[in-house]
């Protein structure tokens, strides 16, 4: 049993909750809305780390991918997901359990079908994780 206090979530994070998606199994997961991006955060626990003790890539990965789509959607003024095209990652540092890490995105460019955004994944000042990805915008609504 773990004595030491919880950590607390940062301002303006609240829980983010799918039902009974993936996100929901790798989670808690939290969210925090801005006007043209979303930011995903989470506190570490032991079932998000691989065998090394560290963050497990394949979790940074899915909380990148749903960022960017999330964000892309969101510059868009889309209330729905979006489908990934193309998602790039670069690891580039590693994080432990207890630690908040959160997610950042900027839109690049929208065109009429296609969004292109990029991201990163950050522990306090460290740079876990960068990406770029590519996401298909939704049919114009059916008038």
């Amino acid at each position: 049993m773990n004595d030491a206090p919880a950590q607390p979530i940062p301002d303006g994070f609240t829980l983010r909750s799918e039902g009974s998606s993936f996100m929901d199994h790798i989670g808690p997961i939290y969210e925090r809305v801005l006007e043209r991006s979303v930011q995903l955060g989470v506190r570490l626990a032991p079932h998000q780390l691989n065998p090394l003790g560290t963050t497990h890539g394949g979790m940074l990965m899915s909380l990148i991918d749903v960022t960017l789509g999330s964000s892309a959607a969101r510059a868009m003024g889309h209330e729905g997901a979006v489908a990934t095209v193309q998602l790039s990652c670069n690891m580039i540092a590693a994080a432990r359990a207890g630690e908040w890490i959160h997610t950042e995105a900027t839109v690049e460019k929208i065109t009429r079908t296609l969004t292109f955004i990029s991201g990163r994944i950050l522990a306090e000042d460290r740079v876990l994780l960068t990406a770029t990805g590519i996401f298909r915008n939704p049919p114009p609504p059916k008038v």
